[in-house]
């Protein structure tokens, strides 16, 4: 293997035989896979979706209103945020026998729910998994050493120090810089990395 996503319950896999492998991993089966063209380095997935885990207990109320996190948790009183991460432990360990009973009632969640692609680095370039049609495309920009991205575009760092900046439809080049080491995503319209051992910012 040489890496791994995570998205609970699934494990998106990519490994040295050239395989991109979805695991359940409540029973650790494989449930879908595929052959790429060349060794797989990095996986990247793009989701439709944001990660809700801090804000899953507010109620629409609270999110109209404005308020932060900070405040409607100074709202709730000790013995109830108590009771709530009780109720959680007895959830998350306790109740395993009743959870499968529920989920033998309902559709098994698919491995492609809100993920639109399956986005991989490569020694040649990217490899470009599109789950909905399940095509798969190649973008050759060279050995791939990162790959970030934010609402617009995709930002990849190859090895030849160059980081091209993708436009996320079409995935046709932007913008390239040469010379970059690395690089994080800043904001929604900057970038932070280190050039020649020096700082940089790149608004865009």
């Amino acid at each position: 293997v040489t890496d791994i996503f995570i998205r609970n319950p699934f494990l998106y896999s990519i490994s040295f035989d050239r395989k991109l492998k979805v695991w359940n991993l409540k029973d650790e089966r494989c449930v879908f896979k595929v052959t790429l063209d060349v060794v797989p380095l990095k996986i990247y997935i793009e989701t439709d979706d944001f990660d809700c885990s801090s804000t899953a207990e507010l109620n629409q109320n609270e999110i109209n209103s404005g308020k932060d996190l900070h405040h409607i948790a100074a709202d709730k009183d000790d013995d109830t945020v108590r009771h709530t991460k009780k109720q959680r432990i007895g959830d998350t360990y306790g109740s395993h026998k009743r959870k499968k009973t529920q989920m033998s009632n309902h559709k098994e969640i698919c491995w492609s729910k809100n993920i639109n692609r399956i986005i991989i680095g490569t020694s040649k370039g990217l490899s470009v998994f599109d789950c909905k049609f399940e095509e798969l495309k190649s973008i050759l920009i060279g050995f791939v050493l990162d790959i970030q991205s934010n609402a617009q575009f995709y930002f990849v760092l190859a090895s030849s120090r160059k980081l091209y900046i993708l436009e996320k439809t079409s995935f046709e080049i932007c913008d390239e810089y040469c010379d970059v080491d690395c690089f994080s995503i800043f904001g929604t319209n900057s970038i932070w990395g280190m050039l020649n051992k020096y700082q940089f910012m790149i608004w865009y």
